[in-house]
């Protein structure tokens, strides 16, 4: 982190439902600090659609109400596809399945907090398989690879 001070990482667990408006508060209350103390506020990284809800949302008027600098990458859809495919599966070999593996519930719902994350959907049935005591090695490798559309 370079000696510079981050806000809103590991800010809410993994069963959160963050939503944009969640992000908007948080981000008013980081920035406003920010602010009061004399400096620029910098917005990077975060979901595209969070990002957006702070720069194009007419309602939220954001950009208009504060200095910051927000940086964004735009990008085609199959270019991002790309990247997407080939950051999952660099998440996969530094140990995203294990991780995943450990805040598993059978019973997860994937369209809140951290089971909605880049990668972990597509891996549904491989986990479900693994948490169900599957033995069987040559499935649980197919799962996995199906998963990661390999």
């Amino acid at each position: 982190m370079g000696g510079v001070p981050h806000h809103l990482i590991g800010i809410i667990g993994p069963e959160a439902d963050f939503t944009i408006a969640d992000f908007y508060e948080k981000t008013l209350h980081a920035t406003t600090c920010i602010l009061d103390w004399g400096n620029l506020s910098i917005i990077v990284g975060g979901s595209n659609r969070f990002i957006e809800a702070l720069v194009d949302n007419e309602t939220l008027r954001f950009r208009n109400k504060y200095d910051s600098c927000i940086l964004g990458v735009h990008v085609s859809l199959s270019v991002l596809k790309t990247y997407i495919y080939e950051h999952v599966d660099q998440m996969v070999q530094s140990g995203l399945v294990d991780e995943v593996y450990g805040i598993l519930s059978l019973d997860g719902d994937y369209s809140k907090g951290i089971r909605r994350s880049i990668g972990v959907p597509k891996l549904d049935a491989y986990f479900r398989s693994k948490a169900a005591g599957c033995e069987d090695k040559e499935r649980l490798v197919k799962l996995f690879k199906e998963g990661e559309g390999l």
